[in-house]
């Protein structure tokens, strides 16, 4: 498409073990979405516990492709989406460890 993004970084806390075979549960969110970047959330669960199994952030740039320089998210990207504070009320009891 010619709205590349690419990884400006990634952060992983790993908190417990996940084994083969465990089935993992994923939520994710838009966390911020700022002019020149947007950071998803991520927690993983294994199906069934109430336990964190760890947490994640990326951090995404979108770029141009001529330049490989960072540009602007796309205005309709920002307007699709409403980022979730670590605090909002739907959270809480998600990213309790």
């Amino acid at each position: 498409s010619g709205r590349p993004r690419v990884v400006r970084s990634h952060f992983i806390e790993y908190l417990r073990p996940a084994f083969a075979g465990d089935r993992i549960e994923v939520v994710t969110w838009a966390a911020s979405l700022a002019l020149r970047e947007v950071t998803r959330k991520y927690l993983f669960r294994r199906t069934g516990s109430e336990q964190l199994l760890a947490r994640a952030e990326t951090r995404w740039v979108y770029v141009d492709i001529k330049s490989g320089r960072p540009k602007r998210v796309p205005e309709d990207l920002l307007a699709s989406f409403e980022a979730v504070p670590d605090d909002d009320p739907e959270l809480a009891g998600l990213i309790e460890t």
